[in-house]
């Protein structure tokens, strides 16, 4: 299999992997972000609501694109298995 076609096979789910990664990793910052403010005098709470707002919605994003590439990606493989593993009969 070529190197052209295993970029097209992977493709579908790849679009939402990769930004799920990147908002889980902003995910991941926000909260040791905002705690270094708040030692370093910027900020007067830790943590506010607001923040655990932000930091939820951003968790839920990533949590639903990794869902639903995981869903893509069973499917698309499914779908294409013959195309993925040629078995002899």
């Amino acid at each position: 299999m070529g190197l052209k076609k295993s970029l097209i096979l992977l493709l579908p789910y790849d679009i939402f992997e990769i930004p799920a990664i990147i908002i889980a990793g902003a995910a991941g910052f926000k909260i040791p972000c905002e705690i270094v403010r708040y030692l370093a005098g910027k900020k007067e709470q830790p943590l506010t609501k607001e923040d655990i707002k932000e930091y939820l919605i951003l968790a839920l994003i990533s949590i639903i694109l990794i869902v639903n590439s995981s869903v893509c990606g069973g499917l698309y493989n499914a779908e294409n298995c013959g195309i993925l593993f040629k078995v002899r009969e």
